[in-house]
């Protein structure tokens, strides 16, 4: 398994014509982590469909040779920019492909005016602890959903020179995450 940042893996601004792919990789999520949800998901698809079609405009596309691999997204709930998903297939995780996702998206809401952001993830995710390492602190628990925020200091430090900064996680980040 390699670790460290994979040279092949570029990251670009979606396209409608990745949003098939998207949707597909949402449902390898649920499927994975949350089977108990699947069916219901699955019968809510034209919404779902919908809800990434909305949020085009701030999803990026981790690929390589053409090859979809990964993908994240931001909106803005209850007036703050949010972090609904971020997602690496398992053969490309490990290298920090959902790190520099992370740090693309911060830079969008940073750019975008916003002094921080949040995100949701399950309690027993793996994505909890990278994004505690990543600097986001729990604010709360609703129904096994931790609620995560991080603050404008934190995301001008990560976005700042952010290239040189990827150092200071560990190879064995989780690379899946999921809000």
């Amino acid at each position: 398994m390699m670790t460290g940042i994979n040279p092949n893996i570029s990251f670009r601004k979606a396209l409608k014509t990745d949003l098939h792919k998207v949707y597909e990789f949402e449902a390898s999520y649920i499927r994975e982590l949350e089977p108990e949800n699947y069916q219901r998901w699955a019968q809510a698809k034209d919404k779902n469909f919908s809800l990434l079609q909305d949020n085009l405009a701030n999803m990026l596309i981790a690929e390589t040779s053409n090859t979809l691999v990964g993908y994240g997204y931001w909106s803005i709930l209850n007036q703050l920019p949010h972090i609904f998903s971020i997602y690496v297939v398992p053969e490309f995780r490990n290298q920090k492909v959902a790190h520099q996702l992370l740090l693309k998206l911060e830079k969008q809401i940073q750019q975008h005016g916003y002094t921080q952001s949040e995100l949701m993830t399950l309690e027993f995710n793996p994505a909890r602890q990278f994004f505690i390492k990543h600097g986001y602190a729990e604010t709360g628990i609703n129904n096994s959903w931790v609620l995560m925020k991080k603050s404008q200091p934190e995301l001008s430090q990560i976005t700042e020179g952010s290239e040189q900064n990827h150092h200071q996680f560990s190879s064995d980040d989780s690379e899946e995450a999921e809000g």
